[in-house]
């Protein structure tokens, strides 16, 4: 079987804020109507940092659960139970079950008699 050179061509989206390659720290997707209010077109790209910026200058708040389009993409936002009036937050479920592991293990262990080595 003999090797093949190939070429891959692909394209570095940039932050157009800060001109950052965007999937370094993407940004959630918020809704048309909130994406129209901080002054993007649709083929805008922004990164997370730059996302707050713009919230905070035209907007003047933060980003809220409500400006957050429903779909997979924005999981790691997502919070369960979460109200549309509450700030974004970054939720990782898999970081929250693991801290409560280790927060069990934590107690668990402080049960347990101390001995001296």
């Amino acid at each position: 079987m003999t090797k093949h050179n190939v070429k891959v061509r692909r394209t570095i989206t940039r932050c157009v804020d800060c001109g950052k390659p965007w999937s370094r720290d993407v940004g959630p997707i918020v809704t048309d109507k909130v994406w129209k209010e901080i002054q993007c077109l649709p083929e805008d790209h922004l990164c997370e940092p730059c996302m707050h910026d713009r919230f905070d200058f035209f907007l003047e708040r933060p980003i809220l659960f409500g400006d957050l389009l429903k779909c997979p993409f924005n999981f790691g936002w997502a919070r369960p139970f979460a109200r549309d009036n509450e700030p974004i937050t970054f939720f990782d479920p898999y970081v929250e079950r693991w801290m409560n592991n280790e927060s069990k293990k934590f107690l668990a262990s402080k049960e347990r008699k101390l001995t001296k080595h």
